[in-house]
This record gives structure tokens, C-alpha cells and sequence, in this order.
């Protein structure tokens, strides 16, 4: 792991092996300060939901309106991946590639039209 000092030189962690939490050791755009929650959707679990004031690295694409919920989006800096945050509870959404592809085989898109 490395890191940067207070001159922005890298310098390499002693540490060579980050603890369970840490974002090297977790599929996640970026810092979770708080408690995740997980979508359950059949037998799979998808995407994840972070609590408000969670640090995301992420840039704005626009925004989505439905009735009065107005949900920000974004998408990560790190990965790329899709990032919602429903400006109401501040809450984060965020979705891995590998689970968009799923999403896109179960509903057919590998299949020829018939």
C-alpha cells in the first residue's frame, strides 16, 4: 500500500496486508465511513447502500426526478461504476459493472430476437 507524505512524495506502507474494511479489500468506489446495506434480489445480493455523509470519489452526471424524489447521479472516479444519492436522505447507491452485465443477461440480451 502506499501513501503520499506531506511533500506528495509515495511513500510504501509497512503494512502489507490492509485489515477486511479497508477500500483495498472491498469491491467499493471509494471510503465508507458507515454501515452498508446490500440489495437482495432473488438469490443474489446486488449493489450497495451507503449511509449519508459517506465519502464517494465520484463525478456528477445530472440528475433524475420522480415525483418529489430528485436523485443525483454520478459515477465513481475510481471504477467508473454508477453512483445514486436520493437528495432526501442523502443515502448512496452503488452498482458494480459485473452485476449490470448479470442484470442484462437475465432479462435476455444475449438471445436473438425471434
Amino acid at each position: 500500500m502506499t501513501a503520499l507524505t506531506k511533500r506528495g512524495r509515495r511513500e510504501q506502507s509497512k503494512d502489507r496486508n490492509p485489515p477486511p474494511s479497508s477500500p483495498q479489500n472491498r469491491n467499493e468506489p471509494s471510503v465508507n465511513q458507515g454501515k452498508t446495506q446490500s440489495l437482495k434480489t432473488g438469490e443474489r445480493t446486488i449493489g450497495k447502500i451507503f449511509p449519508k455523509r459517506t465519502m464517494l470519489l465520484r463525478m456528477h452526471v445530472g440528475e433524475a426526478k420522480s415525483g418529489d424524489d430528485v436523485f443525483a447521479l454520478s459515477t465513481s472516479v475510481n471504477t467508473g461504476q454508477p453512483i445514486v444519492q436520493h437528495e432526501g436522505t442523502g443515502k448512496w447507491f452503488t452498482l458494480e459493472w459485473k452485476d449490470i452485465i448479470q442484470l442484462a443477461v437475465d432479462a435476455g440480451i444475449e438471445k436473438e430476437e425471434s
